[in-house]
């Protein structure tokens, strides 16, 4: 499991330290007991800064090619897609009338989003360890189940789409490992984890079926 804190796989060490820092943020709410959504905002700007500041380095590296490319990856178009989408969604926020501080952080996030992505776009560490991270959020994921902690959203669409790599790779016992607390946790959150779900089980028929075609 130590092997997931090596220097090649700092985006794991992201996702666990990302994880962990929204688990202490949630129950700092708990204590406060703020009125509905009161914190949401303010805690999204820590998890912005955390992210800022955990790739710094990264960012400033960074450098956009100003080239438009006739032919994208699979992984660009669904980017660029999802980037369209939630700039629509910000726009529809914004004639709504929602508060500022929601769009504004919303918009940080798919920037940030976006970012990410080109700094881990040309990386050649195809082979991650996708075991060792499978375990870690296993134990994360058993923890918020125990302990009875609300789990972040990235938590469970992480879970989820480990549980199905853990079945195209055909470690089964993992797979059964994770559906366990991941079944206690998603129907304790929204509806929308059942649709990342069921999202997860389409894209691995499809993969198991395009043998055929």
């Amino acid at each position: 499991m130590s092997s997931i804190f090596k220097k090649q796989y700092k985006e794991y060490r992201f996702i666990v330290a990302f994880i962990i820092l929204e688990i202490l943020l949630n129950i700092i709410a708990k204590y406060i007991d703020a009125k509905g959504f009161a914190l949401t905002p303010y805690f999204r700007i820590i998890l912005i800064l955390f992210t800022v500041a955990f790739f710094s380095l990264d960012i400033l590296k960074l450098k956009f090619k100003l080239k438009f490319k006739k032919i994208c990856s699979w992984r660009e178009l669904f980017v660029y897609g999802w980037f369209f989408f939630a700039l629509i969604s910000i726009l529809i926020g914004v004639l709504y009338k929602n508060p500022i501080v929601y769009i504004f952080t919303d918009f940080i996030y798919i920037f940030l989003g976006a970012l990410l992505f080109y700094i881990f776009r040309n990386k050649h560490n195809d082979e991650l360890d996708f075991v060792n991270l499978s375990k870690t959020i296993f134990i994360i994921g058993l923890a918020c189940v125990i302990f009875n902690l609300k789990a972040p959203a990235i938590l469970l669409v992480i879970m989820a789409a480990l549980m199905f790599l853990n079945i195209l790779n055909k470690r089964y016992v993992l797979f059964f490992l994770f559906f366990i607390p991941y079944s206690i946790l998603v129907f304790s959150s929204n509806r929308t984890q059942l649709v990342v779900f069921f999202l997860m089980g389409f894209l691995l028929l499809l993969k198991i079926f395009s043998i055929f075609f």
